[in-house]
């Protein structure tokens, strides 16, 4: 899903880590610890792309008529998986079309700019005259001016643990 996912996996130094980590006693706590101190630094990325998803222009349509605005919609469905473990070791950010409404699930990528404008009927009223909607990218206008300090973040927890694995 390009242009609304952030996906870090298989890292050679994550898929290292776990694979160093077979023989460890105590490698449940320090799986715990790592995802963790991987985990922080992607909830306040996600906290940022939902503030970004709900700050997304809207007339009020939708709350007037009893319905949840589309930037919240987008907030709501903005998830986060960290995985410390085997060849799916990674760390997934994105905003999850499965937990938008049906009929809406490919929203995000219209919204994010990935398929161009799209159209719509106006107030949800398929006989009425329809609409044609501008992106408002939020995605990667949000997570990119904040990729180097998350970077910077899962590494430092790499390190920790490799340094626990290490002194044993």
């Amino acid at each position: 899903m390009p242009g609304r996912s952030l996906q870090i996996t298989g890292a050679a130094e994550l898929r290292r880590l776990a694979r160093d980590m077979r023989g460890i006693e105590h490698r449940a706590e320090i799986r715990k610890r790592l995802a963790r101190n991987i985990r922080q630094p992607g909830k306040e990325m996600q906290m940022a792309v939902r503030t970004a998803a709900i700050a997304i222009p809207s007339r009020g349509e939708s709350a007037r008529r009893g319905k949840m605005p589309l930037g919240r919609r987008f907030a709501r469905a903005t998830s986060l998986q960290v995985k410390t473990s085997g060849d799916s070791a990674g760390v997934k950010l994105w905003v999850n079309p499965a937990k938008m409404p049906d009929g809406q699930r490919a929203l995000p990528a219209y919204e994010e700019g990935e398929t161009g404008p799209w159209r719509h009927p106006l107030f949800g009223q398929a006989d009425s005259s329809w609409f044609t909607q501008s992106p408002h990218p939020f995605f990667w206008p949000t997570v990119n001016p904040r990729l180097p300090a998350f970077y910077r973040a899962a590494e430092d927890a790499i390190d920790a643990a490799a340094d626990e694995i290490e002194r044993g």
